[in-house]
């Protein structure tokens, strides 16, 4: 083989891994801005789990005072947290606008239970 042909070739070679070069970068900055969504999208959520967490334990222990010591004031507070402000349906609606799934729509256990 003559000294330019195996120039042009290697020439060839360093054109052809150049561009799976830039490629492979391209694709990384792609991935990158995937990741942050991501990313951004599960620190939103995981906020979001922590208010209904915050939310249902208020309601639990405004139930559980008024099991245990039957003051009204508890009763009521109660009442106006699930009847008025309705932290869960908040909630999920604020789940459903963020994309969550669907089956956050299902009615489960916690729906059928009612105090008083």
């Amino acid at each position: 083989m003559r000294i330019s042909t195996i120039t042009n070739w290697a020439y060839g070679i360093t054109v052809l891994l150049t561009g799976l070069s830039g490629a492979a970068f391209l694709m990384s900055v792609h991935s990158a801005q995937v990741e942050r969504a991501a990313v951004e999208t599960h620190l939103t959520f995981d906020a979001f789990a922590e208010d209904l967490a915050v939310a249902v334990e208020e309601l639990t222990d405004e139930a559980r005072l008024y099991a245990v010591r039957g003051d009204a004031r508890h009763l009521n507070a109660y009442r106006y947290e699930a009847g008025v402000t309705r932290p869960r349906d908040l909630a999920l609606k604020r789940a459903r606008t963020m994309g969550a799934a669907p089956s956050l729509d299902r009615p489960g256990r916690h729906d059928r239970l009612a105090l008083f």
